[in-house]
């Protein structure tokens, strides 16, 4: 191995905790001490939004352990200067090849890209006999949950001046081009972790890339995505339409976590969605209650409970509803909210004459005890009341 690029997100966060810090600087140690040398560039989760302030990936590259590349910026013009461990720099030759870094950059990249184009391109090349430039973006062509900030066409310009563009920042693999019979010039290989629900399944590693400078296709990038850990991300799905109860659907999220249980390992990461109408009140979904059973099921790191479900809908209004009274709609919408809990349907109607009349006496503003007492008498009149002693 010659070299080792870290195309931005090297920690996950602006601030990093201790043991983070130590995880990533004894790697770059062992890298360092085998005398194989790292570059790098800052990206969207490590660069804070004031300018000029410093990163851990500064600090690392002070330390001597990486080296980090960015383009500089001189009286609002964009400049690229050869690498220095005490100022930076946008360049590092090393054995015939010369290694750009630009950070990140968001919507404004499309313009630096341009002015760095130019730029390089009047460079002195003696001796450099490839170029690579690692680059903190995506491609909006190819990214269908975030904003890039660039396009593939805008980034393509760069093989004028450019071998190979090692990319960061989007969290699963793909290549531009990627056409029957075309050459690969900007290679995204994919964060190792899955950083959200939507990246699970997508293909993540690292480009293990070797060079040869008198070959027709000038590199081999390999992908790999198995060399490292990665945490199983487990998803759920229960669909709530099928359970008239809050305990029936909780029997129900146990019983699906314990099918997924086999599959577990080094305590997953779980996300449960409950979907579809449910069948009972709403406030008896309680996120806490489905977080304690995927843990006592699957002893995951972190369980998340998604709702996705809602209330059955009532019914649009029909042409003869436009002949009914107040009262008469008033009483129909009031027996379809009833209808929607299966304990209450068989009673809807009923339910709904008491609802209306208790809301025509509340109208009136009694005491609290009157209108309880009301709808205790109503209740009770109705057959519906229930013994609190059975």
């Amino acid at each position: 191995m010659d070299f080792v690029l870290i195309a931005g997100d090297l920690f996950e966060q602006k601030t990093v905790d201790p043991e983070t810090f130590n995880l990533a600087a004894v790697g770059l140690r062992r890298l360092a001490d085998a005398g194989i040398p790292v570059f790098a560039v800052e990206g969207n989760h490590e660069k804070f939004l004031r300018h000029g302030a410093r990163t851990w990936v500064w600090y690392l590259n002070q330390q001597g352990l990486l080296r980090l590349l960015d383009v500089a910026h001189d009286q609002g013009d964009v400049a690229i200067r050869p690498w220095q461990k005490q100022t930076g720099g946008t360049y590092f030759d090393i054995d015939g090849v010369r290694i750009f870094g630009i950070g990140y950059y968001g919507a404004r990249l499309p313009r630096i890209i341009e002015r760095f184009k130019d730029l390089a391109a009047r460079l002195p090349a003696s001796g450099v006999e490839y170029s690579i430039c690692i680059l903190h973006t995506g491609v909006d062509d190819k990214v269908d949950y975030l904003h890039s900030g660039c396009t593939a066409a805008e980034l393509l310009v760069l093989k004028d001046v450019l071998d190979y563009v090692a990319l960061g920042h989007v969290h699963h693999r793909f290549n531009v081009p990627d056409g029957p019979g075309e050459e690969p010039f900007l290679f995204n290989p994919g964060a190792l972790e899955n950083w959200s629900s939507q990246e699970v399944g997508r293909e993540k590693g690292f480009f293990d890339v070797s060079v040869d400078t008198e070959a027709r296709v000038r590199h081999k990038a390999r992908h790999v995505s198995d060399a490292t850990f990665r945490r199983d991300y487990l998803k759920l799905e229960i669909d709530a339409a099928g359970y008239a109860t809050p305990d029936s659907l909780r029997a129900a999220v146990a019983e699906r976590a314990l099918e997924a249980a086999d599959s577990r390992a080094n305590r997953p990461i779980v996300e449960l969605r409950i979907h579809g109408p449910i069948r009972f009140e709403r406030n008896l979904l309680e996120a806490q209650v489905y977080e304690g059973i995927l843990q006592d099921n699957l002893d995951c790191l972190v369980a998340r409970v998604i709702f996705d479900s809602a209330q059955r809908q009532t019914g649009d209004l029909a042409q003869s509803d436009l002949q009914r009274t107040r009262i008469e709609l008033e009483l129909k919408v009031l027996a379809e909210l009833f209808g929607q809990y299966d304990d209450f349907a068989p009673y809807s109607n009923d339910l709904a004459a008491i609802a209306s009349r208790i809301k025509s006496s509340a109208i009136q503003m009694p005491s609290p005890e009157i209108l309880v007492e009301e709808l205790t008498s109503e209740m009770a009149r109705a057959g519906l009341l229930i013994d609190a002693d059975q």
